[in-house]
This record gives C-alpha cells, sequence and structure tokens, in this order.
C-alpha cells in the first residue's frame, strides 16, 4: 500500500497558490528548509506537487525510463501558448520523433554559423544604446528576441519582422507577470473579459504571421535559418513535420529561450560587475582571445561565469514533472500514479552540502570541481534535458563577448535604493526591472572584428 505523501506547507491550498504565484523562491526555501530533501505543495485545483531537492532522489526521477511517465501531462498548463504539438506536451514515440527532427539545428557546425549571427545582432542592439542609461533586462530581451526572429524564424526587418516583434513582446509580458499570467494558465480565469481574451486575439495574429512566414520560407526557397532546417526535416518514413507542428515548435522555442536567456544574461551583468576581480579577470582572458567563433570553447573562466549565473538562478526553476504511470518509489514514500514530481533545479543549486558557501557568485567552483548531472541542471536532465542548452550557453557567451570586448559597462545604483533581488518572470526568475547600467565604447575596436 503506497505511504501518504511527504509532508509540507499546512497553508490551504488557494493560499499556497497565491504564494507560489506571488514568490515562488521563499515559498520553496521556506518548505525545504522545514521539511527537507521532498516536499508536497498543494495548491487549489491542481493534482499533489512532490518536489525534489536530493540529487539522489533526481537521479532516480530524470534517470529512470521515461515510458514510466506522462511527462507531457505535467507540461499542459502550458498548451494555449505552445500548442498540443509542442515538444513540452508530448510523450512516447511523438516526443521521441520531434526531438529527433529538432535536434540537427543545435549542435555542430550549425551552432557556428549561428554564433556569428549571434554576434552581429548584440552588436547592432549594443551599439544602438552606447553612452545611455539603460535598464539591463529590457536590453538583453531585445537582444534575445532580436535572436530568435532573426536565428530561429528566419526573418529579417520589414512589416513582418516589427509586426511579430511588437506582438511577441506584448505576450511574453503577459505571460511574465504573475498575475495576468494567471488567467492565461488558470481554466477558471480563461474568459473574454479578462487577460484571457486579450491573449487569443494576440495569438490569433501571432499565428497569422508565422504561418505566413512558413509559406514564404516554402516558395522562395530554404534558408540557413531553424525554420528552413524544420521544413526540410524528415522523420524515418520520409514524412515532413505539418505546418501547425512546426508553429507549435517555434512558439516552444520562443518560451524556452527568450525571456530566459535575457534573464541569464542580466544576471551574469549584474553579478560580473558587482565583483572587480571577477570582471578583471573575465577581461584579462578576453584579451588573450583570437576572436574566433570556434575557439569559445577555450575561454574557461567565462564558461564558468555563465555556468555559476545559472547556478544561482536557472533558467528555469523546476524541471518539467513527471507523473508516474504506476507506483513509483522514492526513499521511504511510494507514489501512486498521477502524483506529479518535481525535481527542483533552484533549491538542487543552493545545498550547502554540494556547494560551499551556495548564495555566493564563484566561478572558480567550476574551475575546481565537476559536478554530476544530477548536482548541475540549469537545463534539466534525461530524456527531456532542453534540446537548446548548447545554443543558450553560445548565446550567454556571444552576447557577454559583444558587449565585453566593445564596452566599459557599470551597473548603476538606484536613485531609489531599492536593492536587486530576484522578481518572478513566467517560467524563470530574472533580476529587478530598474537595474540599470552605462555602456561607454571602448576606444580600441572589438576583439570579435574578425567574425
Amino acid at each position: 500500500m503506497p505511504n501518504l505523501l511527504p509532508p509540507g506547507s499546512a497553508h490551504p491550498p488557494a493560499l499556497q497558490l497565491i504564494e507560489w504565484i506571488a514568490d515562488p523562491l521563499s515559498y520553496m526555501e521556506s518548505n525545504f528548509r522545514d521539511y527537507g530533501d521532498l516536499f508536497t505543495a498543494r495548491w487549489q485545483s491542481f493534482v499533489p506537487f512532490v518536489f525534489v531537492n536530493h540529487p539522489e532522489y533526481v537521479q532516480q526521477v530524470l534517470g529512470a525510463d521515461p515510458r514510466q511517465f506522462d511527462s507531457g501531462m505535467g507540461a499542459t498548463i502550458l498548451k494555449p501558448i505552445v500548442g498540443e504539438y509542442s515538444l513540452l506536451l508530448l510523450d512516447g514515440e511523438a516526443h521521441q520523433r520531434q526531438r529527433k527532427l529538432l535536434m540537427p539545428p543545435f549542435h555542430g557546425d550549425r551552432l557556428r554559423t549561428y554564433s556569428e549571427k549571434v554576434a552581429e545582432i548584440a552588436d547592432a542592439v549594443l551599439g544602438a544604446y552606447q553612452g545611455a542609461k539603460v535598464r539591463v533586462r529590457a536590453v538583453m530581451q531585445k537582444i534575445s528576441l532580436g535572436i530568435i526572429l532573426r536565428v530561429v524564424f528566419g526573418l529579417e526587418t520589414g512589416e513582418r519582422y516589427t509586426q511579430l516583434e511588437q506582438l511577441l513582446t506584448e505576450m511574453t509580458e503577459a505571460v511574465a507577470s504573475p498575475w495576468r499570467a494567471s488567467a492565461i494558465f488558470l481554466p477558471w480565469l480563461q474568459q473574454n473579459w479578462t487577460a484571457w481574451g486579450q491573449f487569443v486575439r494576440r495569438r490569433t495574429a501571432i499565428d497569422r504571421l508565422i504561418f505566413a512566414q512558413i509559406d514564404e520560407r516554402r516558395k522562395q526557397g530554404l534558408g540557413a535559418d531553424i525554420l528552413s532546417l524544420m521544413l526540410s526535416a524528415r522523420d524515418e518514413e520520409g514524412n515532413p513535420m505539418t505546418d501547425k507542428e512546426i508553429r507549435d515548435q517555434l512558439l516552444t522555442l520562443l518560451l524556452a529561450g527568450h525571456e530566459t536567456t535575457a534573464s541569464a544574461l542580466s544576471w551574469c551583468l549584474y553579478f560580473i560587475d558587482r565583483d572587480p576581480s571577477i570582471k578583471q579577470r573575465l577581461l584579462n582572458e578576453i584579451k588573450q582571445w583570437d576572436g574566433n567563433t570556434e575557439t569559445i570553447g577555450k575561454l574557461n573562466y567565462l564558461h564558468a561565469v555563465c555556468q555559476e549565473s545559472l547556478r544561482l538562478y536557472p533558467i528555469a526553476i523546476l524541471t518539467e514533472p513527471r507523473i508516474p504511470r504506476h507506483d513509483f518509489t522514492l526513499g521511504d514514500y511510494t507514489f501512486t500514479a498521477g502524483t506529479a514530481l518535481v525535481p527542483c533545479i533552484y533549491l538542487l543549486h543552493q545545498r550547502e552540502d554540494i556547494y560551499k558557501e551556495a548564495k555566493r557568485f564563484n566561478p572558480d567552483r567550476f574551475l575546481e570541481r565537476q559536478f554530476s548531472p544530477y548536482e548541475y541542471i540549469p537545463f534539466g536532465g534525461g530524456g527531456r534535458r532542453c534540446i537548446g542548452a548548447a545554443f543558450a550557453m553560445m548565446e550567454m557567451k556571444m552576447v557577454l563577448l559583444s558587449l565585453l570586448c566593445q564596452f566599459d559597462y557599470r551597473i548603476l545604483p538606484d536613485r531609489l535604493g531599492r536593492p536587486i533581488k530576484p522578481t518572478r518572470r513566467g517560467v524563470t526568475v530574472a533580476p529587478s526591472p530598474y537595474l540599470t547600467m552605462k555602456m561607454t565604447r571602448k576606444k580600441l575596436g572589438s576583439c570579435i572584428s574578425q567574425l
């Protein structure tokens, strides 16, 4: 007979849901402090969510045969945005088919090709703000969305680019706001008079533009962008992806790669500037770089800085929930089918028994030790690990290189004296929106001028 669920907050489920929406980090840290490696969250109208916070248990969940879980069911809440064919919602053979079709653009020579485009986009955006005081996250969001529109969607500047940029920015803002997002993700609030109605109208306009781009790509010939590779991809039986499948994967890549990467870059810039020794060490390493995208892998300290930033504030604070199809045992508990098991990336990365002085930004920890794939999981793990992990790391490095090579920057103190703290932004956690910097162009040219 299965055991009872692990303990968790005694607050009523409705109150727990509000606490989770408003301040997820405090909610998780409080429960971890009180209940430890496994605790249960009970949220109004949801199945119980069991947070899995110990590397041994994380390994058991992520390393298990994926056929034991209905993992796609755990992401159903995202269906209004990403659609029914999203990689996030699929399981079994359908998931494996889509994953195989999507893998080629995110590895090998393709990544090197995209890195040059990423540098070009970053240079253009940053150059427009030189000498100005700018909101860090806003600039990183503009770079990130530009990369998605050009590298993923295959768009160049023009009417469709401008329309999609505006619509996707508006949709991202709606999803990023905890309370407005509730009207999109919580079924009982999906009414025409709530933010849901505006979201549906915006989604319809986005779909029209995306399907027009797909149709145009087919008629005019394929390019080197990710959309073109999706159009040319064939499964083992020679079948292509349908337009609806392509649309759903494009919006999945937007959801997974826009706000998340922008937040990760914002944290990087904040932490680099906060410690002059880290900034100087990074600049010294970059001075030795030859400017060739193929040798970025030799910039070990830059890699460690990105890793440490993703440890403290990972791109997503949770993995996709794994929902067992049959009884599943962890420690002293046997969970029945339908229970949501959620490896918690954020809490795992905050463990003092793995990361000494876990709250301190210390890139050296990644130069001194190799962490296991169940101790450090910024992109999730197992068969559902983020397909764009290598692309995200490349993008972070290229944007940082573009900025550090060409500009001196400093984070400005907030004029109201407000502290910089983590703020919920959709599936990720970003620094406070008032985090501001000033960039001054260096007299010498860019160290990536050879690109």
